[in-house]
């Protein structure tokens, strides 16, 4: 008796680790100046937002490799947890609709990555900063630039990029 309950015990063990592994978290290499000026970020240290995010990567903004998210999201999120002390935990949706449907009923606190407009009424939304053709891809190890030939290179690239090269 003694062992099924133990086995029964390190499955739910591993079950429960399993998820705790499988969370998409953001990695930046973004480090802001202690001294930045941040109203009101007392408000937010230690809370945890629920953040929506498209699985589909469009670089810049957003490169799955794994589950680590980088690029201009995952540095907004990191700017954001280094200003407010804000925490963060990343809900992964498969289209545009679905993102929107959970912003709507409350599941998500904020999305980040949507291409859609006009957005329904009483949705804030802020322009995309940074837009250019211009891809650059690094070495995750090392944070150098890589050549395409590089045996370690690991690309994400999106259908909005792709559609935006010439034809072969």
């Amino acid at each position: 008796m003694e062992g099924a309950a133990v086995r029964t015990l390190l499955l739910m063990l591993l079950l429960l680790c399993g998820s705790v592994l499988a969370e998409v978290r953001p990695v930046s290499s973004i480090n802001l100046p202690m001294m930045l000026p941040v109203t009101h970020a007392e408000t937010m240290q230690g809370k945890i937002l629920r953040v929506g995010l498209l699985e589909e990567n469009h670089a810049p903004w957003a490169m799955r490799i794994g589950n680590d998210l980088y690029g201009i999201n995952a540095d907004y999120l990191s700017a954001l947890r280094q200003l407010t002390g804000a925490q963060f935990s990343l809900n992964l949706y498969s289209d545009q609709p679905h993102l929107m449907q959970a912003l709507n009923s409350g599941q998500i606190d904020f999305a980040l990555g949507m291409w859609i407009s006009p957005l329904p009424a009483g949705a804030l939304s802020s322009d995309n900063w940074y837009s250019s053709p211009l891809r650059v891809y690094r070495n995750q190890q090392n944070q150098r630039a890589v050549m395409f030939n590089s045996q370690n290179a690991q690309l994400a690239i999106s259908e909005s990029t792709l559609a935006q090269l010439p034809p072969a």
